[in-house]
């Protein structure tokens, strides 16, 4: 059961991230300052973790070691 909700998450994450209304429906309109970007930000977050749930590490990417641990 997990790993389908993992699933669903990301794929929604992903799909939010895309933007597929072109920002006319968002969560926090990207015209708030620093408050517009969180939504984005927390899809993100959501994102990495549900794609670290199947076994790949992303954020290993932003390490000082590149990626390679």
């Amino acid at each position: 059961m997990k790993s389908v909700i993992a699933w669903l998450a990301g794929v929604l994450c992903a799909i939010y991230l895309m933007n597929p209304t072109g920002g006319m429906y968002e969560l926090v309109a990207d015209r708030i300052p620093l408050a517009g970007n969180l939504d984005e930000a927390v899809a993100c977050l959501i994102l990495f973790g549900s794609v670290r749930h199947f076994g790949i590490n992303l954020l290993a990417f932003f390490s000082p070691a590149g990626g390679r641990v």
